[in-house]
């Protein structure tokens, strides 16, 4: 799925386009994590959550299931649900 995935049709010429709450989640050793925080940093502060997941190495969801899942639930509870 990953793979034949369609556009999402975002624009990144620094135009806002997400209008809902954005959660980042990165591990403390991921390859990715500077692409992460570049992308936390284009997006507006106020609907964005920012988490970097100490111990969390490259894939928090597999190393740190518990703690991502407390923070997915504090995320929506902030949402108001």
């Amino acid at each position: 799925m990953y793979n034949s995935r369609g556009d999402l049709g975002l624009e990144r010429n620094g135009a806002v386009t997400f209008r809902c709450p954005v959660l980042l989640v990165v591990g403390d050793n991921s390859p990715h994590e500077d692409a992460v925080v570049e992308c936390n940093a284009k997006l507006d502060p106020t609907q964005t959550s920012f988490l970097k997941m100490a111990d969390g190495g490259g894939q928090p969801q597999l190393r740190q299931p518990a703690k991502l899942t407390e923070a997915f639930k504090y995320f929506v509870q902030g949402m108001g649900y």
